[in-house]
């Protein structure tokens, strides 16, 4: 894995205007159609509707200045090449994406035989040589109508992870992570917040696996 900094300092290859992406191994995808009507705000994508600058690993290649939209509802990532080709708009294959960048940040593909509980692109909450945090993000989607006219709304539905000696655990209750952690149980239950993970569950989340991971440490002294 791939730290953001280290992706920055090894830009091998970046696609602009005088490259063109024809003379790219990002020039390989399938043709994207928007399969859904949308009316308001309430779009199936990642922070927003519109294409954002970010960077990808792409066959083992870095790319990046390039305009990405996630796709949360088919956990595809696409990417604008622009007007002047035939198809302005590439689904990417998700298999040769091993990882991205987009909003600030970080996605990792763990597959679909990384884990039998959770498959394709995760956001990196938190990451240590031991432990990381890993957040699904998804949209479920909602059929509408309005004066005959169909059209769908999407709406969050998000998950946690956690990976740990190579396995995957869902993590959706303390329980979760009582069991993988036994002797942490006391401070597991302290340091679970009911209210908190109900308004912010990044940062109750990303609190616990910090303090976890000094439990960790300690207990190799």
């Amino acid at each position: 894995m791939v730290a953001q900094s280290e992706l920055e300092a090894q830009t091998i290859i970046t696609v602009d205007n005088i490259i063109g992406y024809e003379n790219t191994g990002l020039f390989n995808g399938t043709r994207y159609v928007e399969l859904y009507r949308t009316a308001n705000e309430r779009h199936k994508f990642f922070i927003s509707s519109e294409f954002q600058k970010g960077s990808l690993m792409y066959n083992d290649h870095f790319y990046g200045n390039i305009h990405l939209k996630y796709d949360l509802e088919a956990d595809e990532v696409l990417l604008d090449i622009g007007y002047k080709y035939k198809f302005p708009i590439l689904k990417l294959y998700k298999e040769r994406i091993s990882e991205f960048i987009l909003g600030g940040k970080k996605f990792i593909n763990i597959g679909n035989s990384g884990s039998d509980i959770t498959k394709g692109f995760h956001e990196i909450l938190w990451t240590s040589d031991d432990l990381r945090l890993l957040k699904k993000h998804r949209k479920k989607k909602f059929r509408r109508i309005f004066q005959t006219q169909v059209y769908f709304e999407f709406e969050e539905d998000n998950s946690y992870y956690f990976n740990y000696e190579d396995r995957f655990y869902p993590l959706e209750k303390k329980g979760d992570l009582a069991k993988v952690f036994p002797q942490f149980k006391k401070e597991i239950n302290r340091l679970y917040n009911k209210k908190l993970i109900k308004i912010n569950p990044d940062g109750n989340f990303i609190l616990i696996f910090g303090e976890l991971q000094k439990l960790m440490e300690n207990e190799k002294i």
